[in-house]
Formats: structure tokens, sequence, C-alpha cells
């Protein structure tokens, strides 16, 4: 036969004498199995200067002992959830920051417990990027068709001309 479900099966063969016209009672100890107790981490990614805004597209890793365990992705809801997490110390690493956000150098240490199931949830934040956008005016810029051209500097087309503003033209 077999345990109820949730407990052990009893390992030694219990004997029992039967006879006719009589019950007998024979009581049978069955240890409970322990739950494995395991954790997640759920994360929310959202703008550092807008709580609002959910940030989709930020990878994290998830740490133990220095071993890569899983990685998580923020979907538009700004959340990602780890698998299940046996009991002891981790780290949670960006690696990846949302598009125009700057990543984070922080890792963020937590602990699953080994008394319960649990959850840990951690909101996150990312700051936009900064100083980055179009070329500012006076920079060099590359045209079509091989040519370089810098304001107030000089213009040059391969195998043509080449011209100083305010000087003389010469043909090579």
């Amino acid at each position: 036969t077999k345990a109820p479900e949730g407990y052990k099966a009893v390992e030694l063969k219990v004997e029992v004498n039967v006879v006719a016209n009589e019950v007998v009672k024979q009581e049978v100890l069955n240890e409970k199995v322990k739950e494995k107790i395991t954790g997640q981490v759920e994360i929310t990614k959202i703008d550092a200067n807008d709580t609002d805004k959910k940030l989709e597209g930020a990878v994290f890793e998830i740490l133990k002992d220095g071993i890569k365990i899983d990685t998580l992705t923020s979907d538009k809801n700004g959340k990602a959830t780890s698998k299940k997490l046996e009991p002891g110390d981790y780290v949670l690493k960006e690696v990846q920051a949302p598009e125009g956000y700057n990543l984070s150098d922080k890792g963020i240490e937590f602990t699953i417990s080994n008394e319960k199931v649990e959850v840990i949830k951690l909101q996150i934040t990312n700051e936009k990027e900064t100083g980055k956008g179009p070329e500012k005016p006076g920079g060099e810029t590359e045209t079509p068709g091989g040519e370089t051209e810098t304001p107030g500097g000089e213009t040059e087309t391969p195998g043509g001309e080449t011209e100083t503003p305010g000087g003389e033209t010469e043909t090579p």
C-alpha cells in the first residue's frame, strides 16, 4: 500500500494475525513529509522621477555565492518574478538598463528564509540618461558621397578640388 499524500510510507513490514469473526486493529504511524521551503523575488522597475512610469526591458541576474542562478527581464508593467529559490542569501544585479536609462551598478542583497515560503517584493528605480541627444552644431558631420564637412574648415571630395574659404582653389 502507499502512504497518504504528504506522508512518507513506512518501510517496515507489519504482520497482522486475522481470526475469523474478530476485528483486528493495527496502528501504523506515518511520518509527515516536510514541505520544501522556497521563495521568490518579484521586482517592479520604475522611473526614479515618475514613480507611476513602469519600465520595460530591464535585465537582472540573481547571484548566489557569485554564481548566476536566474535571469529576469521586466515586462511592460515593469514586473519580473524569479523562479523558485532555495533558502539562502542572494544578490540581484542589473545587467541591462531599460532603453534611455542609466544602468544601476549597485547589487541588491536579499535573503530567502528557511522558515516559510515567501515572495520578496522589491521596487527598483532608474534615472534617465542625460547628455545624449542629437549632435551639437559645429561638430563634424558625415555626408553621403564620401565628403566630410567641418563648418569654417576645409571641404574635401576624393579626386576633386580642395577649397579653403577665402583662399585659392587648387586642382590636383
